[in-house]
């Protein structure tokens, strides 16, 4: 669309979740969608084949031969057993090191996993909160708070009021739609969190 044209929103906010799944299978979820724990397990595979390397490096290469040799009238035949001596490197820092980097890339895998848990967790609190919060703006407070200005306007008119009760009345209307509004971010905000935390599974696995 053209930047000059105007750009309006209309319609209600959807809070409906009725499909959100439970914790622990969004903790599931994102463990094996997030790109993050991917990397880690490739990480991991990456030094189990480093270290099996390293190890094979520390097995000596033994070569089996035979000879065959003519000797003035006599034949000699004969069959031997070699073996390379690792005097001067016998690979075991080698071994020692691809170990150790094995050992780290699987406890940084099961840090990530277990952030991953408390981000789910918490983002999973953050939205039902959010979303509690905005059902209650919209069906008690923001209503509550028009009705009462409407019936301070109807005051007035009737002289039952002064001017002052109904600028009282618009001030709380305002500060209340003002809350609503940021109700609104806390909840987008939440989804946001939802969808980073699960690493995207969670829009995948409900069509969204």
């Amino acid at each position: 669309m053209s930047p000059s044209d105007a750009v309006g929103v209309a319609g209600e906010l959807n809070v409906a979740r009725a499909n959100l799944p439970p914790t622990n299978r969004l903790v599931a979820m994102a463990q094996r969608q997030r790109g993050d724990l991917k990397a880690a397990a490739a990480r991991i595979a990456a030094n189990e084949s480093g270290l099996e390397l390293a190890k094979s490096l520390t097995i000596p290469n033994l070569k089996v031969f035979g000879f065959y040799e003519r000797e003035e009238s006599s034949n000699l035949f004969g069959a031997g057993v070699s073996m390379p001596l690792t005097v001067f490197h016998d690979y075991s820092g080698e071994k020692r090191k691809a170990s150790a980097q094995l050992k780290i890339s699987e406890l940084e895998a099961e840090a990530l996993r277990l952030a991953t848990e408390r981000q789910v967790v918490s983002a999973v609190a953050q939205y039902e909160s959010a979303v509690s919060r905005l059902r209650q703006m919209n069906e008690s407070i923001l209503e509550r708070s028009e009705e009462t200005l409407q019936l301070m306007q109807k005051a007035l008119q009737a002289g039952k009021v002064d001017a002052s009760d109904v600028l009282s009345a618009q001030d709380n209307l305002l500060s209340v739609r003002q809350e609503y509004v940021q109700v609104q971010h806390d909840y987008i905000d939440a989804v946001r969190a939802l969808e980073v935390s699960t690493g995207g599974a969670l829009s995948m696995s409900s069509g969204s």
